[in-house]
């Protein structure tokens, strides 16, 4: 008799076959096929993350309005809003992750950024260059799927024809607080 053989009971033949309990084992599998299938929905749902993620980030530049949107995360500011614009070739002052998507060189959402403070990602790291946007409502660094977008990003903010990274880091343009439709009136500090 093994140890899964159940012992006959008095009163059964003797020729009666043992019979086995498999109480156990239903248990242990189905705990097993969960615990697969949890492992196999969160590896999905990490891999959708990171490939959503990495994807270049969707901005929409209206008469009225700058957005973006990149991870799942969305920023959206009026034009009158906006003080000034940089273009820059590098990022620097990068800190930790307040509320975001961080994968690979794929920055989205809220990161602290010196000397700034709180500042909104929407950015490659690896794809330089990237357009600063200062408003009364924060700071957003964006860059486009390549460089030519990131420079046409910051002529269609500025009004301006696209320039060189270099020339903006030296003389910021500030964009005068004026009607919406006067975004022309760009000045070069």
């Amino acid at each position: 008799m093994t140890s899964l053989d159940v012992p006959l009971q008095d009163g059964e033949p003797a020729d009666a076959k043992p019979v086995r309990d498999h109480g156990g084992d239903a248990a242990t599998e189905g705990r097993g096929q969960l615990a697969l299938g949890i492992i196999f929905a969160s590896f999905l749902l990490i891999a959708a993350m990171l490939i959503l993620g990495s994807r270049p980030a969707k901005i929409t530049v209206t008469p009225s309005s700058f957005s973006v949107r990149a991870a799942g995360y969305t920023s959206e500011i009026a034009r009158s809003r906006i003080d000034s614009v940089r273009l820059t070739s590098k990022i620097s002052g990068l800190g930790s992750k307040m509320g975001g998507f961080q994968g690979g060189s794929a920055y989205a959402g809220t990161f602290a950024m010196r000397p700034y403070g709180t500042v909104r990602l929407f950015v490659n790291v690896s794809r330089p260059p990237y357009v600063t946007i200062f408003s009364r409502d924060g700071v957003v660094m964006v860059n486009g799927a390549t460089p030519a977008a990131t420079h046409r990003l910051f002529a269609d903010l500025t009004g301006t024809g696209a320039a060189s990274p270099h020339d903006s880091e030296a003389r910021p343009i500030t964009i005068e607080r004026a009607p919406l439709l006067a975004l022309s009136n760009v000045s070069h500090a």
